[in-house]
């Protein structure tokens, strides 16, 4: 899957998406036929959890949206998780200032700039995109 937000902001366009605090699956899914850009699973502040997100992905599959999720805290392994689920992306809260970023950066960087174990789960290789994030400044 192609991030197709990256490219629209790249292009100058702008995007339109939605944040999902509900647990549903089915809400998801409905969210992601909605025509909207992306998503973003909230599991900062809803109820979720990992595995929830997990689900909420795969409701998602086979729409066009691009599947975001906002980390719960500033949290490298918080941030490590969410990837495996295979998102596109992560809004990373409280993030105030320079250490905040560098904080959540070490898990967005590419491969050849970070230490990360090879074995990863399969939803995080699904989309190609596991080691061939780009550095997070460009984003």
């Amino acid at each position: 899957m192609k991030n197709l937000v990256k490219q629209k902001l790249k292009n100058g366009q702008n995007t339109i998406g939605g944040f999902l605090q509900t647990l549903s699956p089915v809400a998801a899914e409905i969210m992601s036929q909605c025509g909207f850009d992306w998503m973003i699973v909230d599991l900062e502040h809803a109820p979720g959890d990992f595995a929830n997100l997990q689900l909420q992905l795969q409701a998602m599959n086979g729409s066009n949206v691009v599947p975001f999720a906002r980390a719960p805290w500033n949290d490298v392994v918080a941030i490590k998780r969410i990837l495996d689920t295979g998102v596109m992306g992560v809004l990373v809260p409280c993030v105030n200032a320079r250490d905040d970023a560098e904080a959540a950066q070490p898990p967005a960087l590419p491969a050849t700039r970070r230490a990360r174990r090879r074995g990863q789960p399969a939803r995080g290789r699904l989309h190609g995109q596991y080691h061939a994030l780009p550095d997070v400044r460009e984003c």
